[in-house]
């Protein structure tokens, strides 16, 4: 048999440093969710909207010419881009971009302070309603047995009303939990608990519970 020089074969394929290498650098959560989002034209222009809607309703009332308030009466009911020619008045030279209303009132400035009251409506009703959420299932999660049956029993009872009249009543009242949060974070509060002293407790449901509530809670939220 004719002996063959291993000379004369080359490896073909990854060495084994190759195998180990890493092909890309790790992502965290926030710059894996921004990968998503930008691949996602729909949402990127989506938020792009938002913000602007945001910045305006925060911003273009400042830089307007007329006040919310104001009115002037020979210009009610005005069409676009009517300028506004009553002496003595602040906004006198200076048009009315979306026209006016019944009483003579700036609707361009109107409409961003309207934008600007049911944002801060919305975003605090959401940050207080996040808070209470995460508190309510954080506890109910976390000690389980009687008070977690007990706690649950209460959010199906509040499932069980019309989400409108309970909205209703909360505005008229005190902001409460809504059962979505609470049960997204009473879910992920289930798992063991180390023999920690009590005083430990609040610190443990913290630490081991945000890293894997947020994502889940961040979705009804938004």
């Amino acid at each position: 048999m004719e002996h063959i020089d291993k000379s004369r074969f080359a490896h073909v394929g990854e060495s084994a440093h190759d195998r180990e290498a890493i092909t890309r650098p790790s992502l965290t959560f926030t710059q894996d969710a921004i990968r998503r989002l930008v691949k996602n034209k729909v949402a990127l222009v989506c938020v792009i909207l938002i913000i602007l809607l945001s910045a305006m309703s925060a911003f273009a009332p400042l830089f307007s010419a007329f006040d919310y308030r104001e009115q002037h009466y020979s210009h009610t009911n005005a069409k676009m881009f009517t300028v506004c020619n009553e002496e003595g008045t602040p906004g006198y030279g200076h048009m009315h971009l979306f026209g006016t209303d019944t009483l003579g009132r700036d609707l361009y400035t109107r409409l961003w302070m309207g934008g600007r009251v049911s944002l801060i409506i919305a975003v605090s009703t959401a940050i207080i309603d996040l808070i209470l959420g995460c508190i309510y299932g954080g506890i109910s999660g976390y000690f389980g047995g009687t008070l977690d049956i007990i706690m649950m029993r209460i959010l199906e009872i509040i499932n069980g009303i019309p989400y409108l009249i309970i909205v209703i009543l909360l505005m008229m009242s005190v902001n409460m939990p809504t059962p979505t949060k609470s049960r997204v974070f009473k879910n992920v509060c289930e798992f063991p608990k180390p023999n920690h002293a009590v005083s430990e407790k609040g610190m443990y449901m913290f630490r081991n519970t945000m890293a894997n509530s947020t994502e889940k809670v961040m979705v009804p939220i938004s």
